[in-house]
């Protein structure tokens, strides 16, 4: 009896502490960077030979992102919230600067969550963290003219995303923003088929990890229910 009355006690001093000020949408409109961490490596299967090759690719563009949210603020000095976002970005980018290679790089779309903690710099402008995991359609495809193998990769990788932000209110219930949010993605592995090369077999797999850099501005609606 004695532990139920403390948790009753607990939950009526933070609900006394917290200001909660519910969901909110947002929409923003920014530009991504995205780089491609690329290497092949080959393996003969008779000799046992192998041969590395790295190097990075990348494509930029505008990307628009809408964000589904709730959050609420503790004392007026801190703000702690989670939202949910989809990314439609429109960011590809072919390269024709070999004459033997022609690589073409996408970045398709994403979708994630977000933690949100914030801290109220001043009283109607807030600065934030964003700590999440996102998820991306990514394309890479390498046509070559050599005996180096044809890949064509569409795939999603999980990443993990971490960035910082100003908003400032510019009203009770709109709020203007700008933030940076760098996304680190796995890493996805694919294997081309067995290529004949003077009687030789050789054994091909492509190793692509992406990186996104995106620096956004948008806007934010409160409801403001409580």
């Amino acid at each position: 009896m004695k532990k139920i009355i403390v948790l009753i006690l607990t939950a009526m001093c933070l609900s006394s502490a917290l200001a909660v000020n519910g969901s909110y949408i947002g929409v923003g409109l920014g530009y991504s960077n995205v780089i491609f961490d690329i290497n092949y490596n080959a393996q003969e299967v008779i000799t046992g030979l192998g041969s590395h090759k790295a190097f990075h690719g990348s494509c930029g563009g505008f990307n628009t992102q809408w964000t589904v949210g709730y959050a609420y603020d503790i004392k007026n000095k801190f703000r702690l919230g989670a939202e949910v976002i989809a990314q439609m970005p429109n960011v590809n980018r072919i390269d024709n600067s070999s004459s033997d290679n022609s690589y073409t790089y996408e970045f398709n779309n994403a979708y994630g969550i977000n933690l949100v903690p914030g801290y109220y710099l001043t009283a109607d402008t807030l600065g934030y963290l964003k700590l999440g995991v996102t998820r991306g359609k990514f394309l890479y495809k390498n046509v070559s003219n050599t005996q180096y193998p044809i890949t064509n990769a569409s795939f999603h990788s999980t990443g993990l995303s971490l960035g910082l932000g100003i908003a400032t209110y510019l009203s009770k219930n709109v709020s203007l923003k700008i933030e940076y949010v760098y996304t680190n993605y796995a890493p996805q592995r694919f294997y081309d088929d067995i290529i004949p090369e003077d009687l030789k077999e050789i054994i091909v797999h492509t190793k692509i990890r992406p990186e996104i850099h995106t620096a956004m501005l948008g806007l934010d609606y409160q409801f403001n229910w409580f």
